[in-house]
């Protein structure tokens, strides 16, 4: 996919300290024959990276391991970085992760801290422009990895805290704007949880296209119940 040439770009600021990672990205968005992209901040810090230009960046991509980080991708790590991702989302960032690790836990932790989406490093080259691109529309963007992950069997998804939370407090009757400000996040991510659990949905061949249809297959797989449904006082 390519298209013409976009007149303004989404603009992108890179945490990574590595440079054989940071041409590759390089390289993948001067190569969008749509120029759809602009690489506009690269740093190996987050405080760094915002701290100019990066600062005023529609998406931020973050690698998950950093190379001053000890061997492998400890439980402390991810707690690190998983409170990251959540500062930047509080924040009203949109952020792209992607990494080496594709273990389901650790994808799983980072959707639900909010990431947009979660690539595994062999999928960068393939999938990486089009998330980005979603995630600054706040459209769901699914890779196989992160399918993979969010998926508990053929038939029936799981569904993370986050998304469990947006889908409960709407199904209670509240606007998506005040499921926003009950939750502490912002309305395009609300949006992005109740897509994502659709596109869960749509992924196992049980399409929810309306609010009726997703409330009924949530009910049906005992992810919701009434209790959860009707309104507190």
């Amino acid at each position: 996919m390519g298209g013409e040439p976009m007149v303004h770009p989404v603009t992108v600021a890179f945490v990574e300290d590595q440079p054989v990672a940071i041409e590759g990205v390089r390289s993948w968005i001067a190569a969008d024959p749509g120029k759809r992209l602009s690489l506009i901040a690269v740093s190996g810090s987050v405080s760094e990276v915002l701290s100019g230009p990066g600062g005023q960046a529609n998406v931020l991509l973050m690698d998950l391991q950093l190379a001053d980080d000890r061997v492998g991708l400890q439980q402390e790590e991810v707690s690190r970085r998983v409170a990251d991702i959540e500062a930047l989302v509080d924040a009203n960032r949109r952020v792209v992760v992607y990494s080496q690790h594709d273990s389901d836990e650790v994808i799983r932790a980072v959707l639900d801290a909010g990431a947009s989406a979660y690539l595994a490093k062999r999928e960068v080259a393939d999938h990486l422009i089009d998330a980005i691109l979603a995630a600054a529309e706040d459209r769901p963007y699914m890779p196989p990895e992160m399918t993979g992950a969010i998926l508990t069997d053929d038939k029936r998804p799981q569904l993370s805290d986050q998304e469990f939370m947006a889908c409960r407090l709407w199904f209670q009757g509240m606007k998506k704007a005040q499921v926003a400000r009950r939750m502490g996040i912002r309305e395009s991510t609300v949006r992005q949880y109740i897509a994502r659990v659709r596109a869960k949905y749509a992924k196992v061949g049980r399409p929810a296209g309306t609010k009726a249809d997703l409330l009924a297959r949530a009910i049906q797989d005992g992810l919701i119940n009434a209790a959860d449904i009707s309104p507190r006082s």
